[in-house]
């Protein structure tokens, strides 16, 4: 696997879009599926240092298939400090 700036700034400027335009999860996914279709590869995600989660956009989907459930909070956090620190990182395997 390998870190991608291409893919990371692409990441970076969806999950912006989707915490400023109301997070719209389904367009969230949309867009990241994309991304992933784009570089022929699945994609996985690295919000911060010390994040060891390699989160998926599947895993992704998940998270926020129900706001009941404990890594909904999570993942909408994660998102928030990777935007906010700058952090953000995006691997292709």
């Amino acid at each position: 696997m390998e870190l991608n700036q291409e893919y990371t700034q692409a990441a970076n400027d969806l999950l912006s879009m989707y915490l400023m335009n109301g997070k719209d999860t389904a367009v969230l996914i949309a867009g990241l599926r994309e991304l992933e279709r784009k570089a022929g590869k699945e994609l996985w995600f690295r919000f911060f240092d010390g994040d060891t989660g390699a989160t998926t956009i599947s895993d992704m989907e998940g998270y926020f298939a129900s706001p009941a459930y404990p890594n909904f909070k999570s993942i909408n956090e994660s998102i928030r400090l990777a935007l906010k620190s700058g952090q953000l990182e995006v691997y292709a395997d």
